[in-house]
């Protein structure tokens, strides 16, 4: 869990809308550090076809909270999904946005 915003935001819920989408294969989403709200959602996915993030983010937006709609989705060659032992890829997702902003990844707002 963490906050956006002073509002309690669960990953599980916002996987489970993506995963909902018929071309996400996988997905991971974490909090990572904001200014203004405390933390945002990050998305990490795993799509089957060229699906791009503004139709996701329209998706989304049908499904979840304003808030709660990942604010970057970053699309991965590799699977994705939560897993024992997820620590390091959590970790290198926030480090990689903290430090120089996430590989490809399209913004949609």
């Amino acid at each position: 869990m963490f906050t956006v915003g002073g509002r309690n935001v669960y990953p599980a819920e916002i996987e489970s809308a993506l995963s909902a989408h018929s071309d996400v294969l996988s997905c991971l989403v974490v909090g990572v550090p904001d200014d203004d709200l405390g933390h945002v959602p990050y998305a990490l996915v795993q799509a089957a076809t060229s699906l791009t993030a503004e139709a996701l983010h329209a998706f989304l937006a049908e499904q979840l909270s304003a808030y709660k709609v990942p604010r970057t989705i970053e699309f991965v060659d590799r699977a994705a999904a939560r897993r024992r032992g997820q620590g390091a890829a959590i970790g290198r997702a926030r480090r990689r946005h903290c430090a120089t902003g996430p590989q490809r990844v399209i913004c949609a707002r």
